[in-house]
């Protein structure tokens, strides 16, 4: 059982250390816990963790924890073409968080006094990062795996969150012009799972537009990819409806918000605005909406404010069989006709205003430009 507490004490510690930083409560906290576990498995003053065909290998015994749990661990070996490492008597919480910060970073892992590693030495040219549609399809791949995981065993990978999340905030670096990133994907055949994936891009976009960086940023992904998690325990004749819901079905639809804030809730580590936002997604700003109106003076937390607008454009945007798509000035139109009402009016504004300049350096887009802003 050991072994199994010390791989999942150092995904987590890597996880939250991506997702925030070295200092952060929780990083610390799983990052003392592998240390002290580390005490109990050494062999001959070593434990080593390794790779054998994707396979991997604690003190040359496979692992046999959960298989979600090890897989998170290979992905971080693969990512930073480690082969092996081995820890030795005397490491200290300092050199393992250092260990943890790299294995978190895009720096390069390398050895210290008491952690030494093996990595896979690659010769060649330098490699290329992804075209911008492969990076994107990979993300969605990636985001398939976890729900397919979710619906099976019930848990979430949080270190597979933060990688995807991780990925959207890189697109949104690489590429300027919103609509180049979730642009070309107006049709898929997994239509939920790809409007989640550009509802995360765009409330991500949304929040950069307000400042907001670092670990609330971070977070807003992280509930932004999970709004829609509730749908897992929607009959799938229900979610994969052809044409629009009868009233019993829309029922059933509504109560989404709700099966998802309640298995969000029961998940280890996971942010705590993440639940709100999943039952807040379709409250509107002046109160209404559902599961449940409230109180005009009580109103969404903003982060709801924020993926209710990435929802409604990007539910507008996509066609479905029974409603064609709109364009960028009509749904631009919707938003500003709902603000007071659906939506934040400075959110509003500010998403649009942050739409029209990361479009305007496209000369294809300076039509929509001119008429999001008049």
């Amino acid at each position: 059982m050991s072994d199994q507490e010390l791989v999942h004490s150092m995904v987590t510690s890597i996880a939250n250390c991506s997702l925030y930083s070295r200092s952060h409560p929780v990083v610390l906290e799983y990052s003392k816990k592998a240390v002290r576990l580390l005490d109990e498995l050494y062999v001959d003053g070593r434990c080593s963790l390794s790779l054998l065909d994707s396979t991997l290998v604690v003190n040359d015994h496979p692992f046999i924890g959960p298989s979600d749990l090890g897989a998170g661990l290979v992905r971080r070996f693969g990512q930073k073409r480690i082969s092996k490492a081995v820890f030795s008597r005397g490491v200290t919480v300092a050199e393992f968080l250092a260990w943890v910060a790299r294995m978190a970073s895009q720096e390069a892992v390398v050895s210290t006094t008491h952690i030494a590693v093996g990595v896979v030495e690659v010769r060649g040219t330098e490699e290329q990062p992804p075209r911008l549609d492969e990076q994107y399809e990979r993300s969605i791949r990636l985001f398939i795996d976890l729900h397919a995981e979710a619906a099976g065993n019930g848990r979430l990978d949080l270190s597979e969150l933060h990688r995807i999340v991780t990925d959207f905030l890189d697109l949104l670096d690489r590429e300027r012009n919103i609509l180049k990133i979730i642009g070309p994907f107006k049709s898929h055949s997994a239509y939920t799972l790809v409007h989640i994936t550009n509802v995360t891009i765009l409330s991500m976009f949304l929040a950069r537009a307000l400042r907001i960086e670092g670990g609330l940023l971070r977070d807003i992904g992280i509930s932004a990819l999970m709004h829609d998690m509730g749908k897992l325990f929607i009959p799938s004749a229900v979610i994969d409806k052809p044409g629009a819901l009868d009233p019993a079905e829309w029922e059933k639809m509504k109560q989404h918000t709700v099966y998802g804030a309640l298995f969000l809730s029961k998940q280890r580590q996971i942010p705590l605005i993440v639940p709100v936002v999943a039952y807040e997604h379709h409250m509107r700003f002046d109160g209404s909406g559902y599961p449940v109106p409230r109180p005009a003076d009580k109103r969404q937390h903003f982060v709801s404010q924020i993926v209710a607008i990435g929802d409604t454009f990007e539910a507008m945007r996509m066609e479905r069989p029974y409603k064609l798509s709109l364009e960028v000035p009509q749904i631009a139109a919707v938003l500003k006709a709902g603000s007071g009402t659906s939506f934040n009016p400075q959110l509003v504004q500010t998403f649009l205003s942050a739409f029209s300049e990361s479009t305007s350096q496209d000369g294809t887009s300076q039509g929509d430009h001119r008429i999001i802003q008049g």
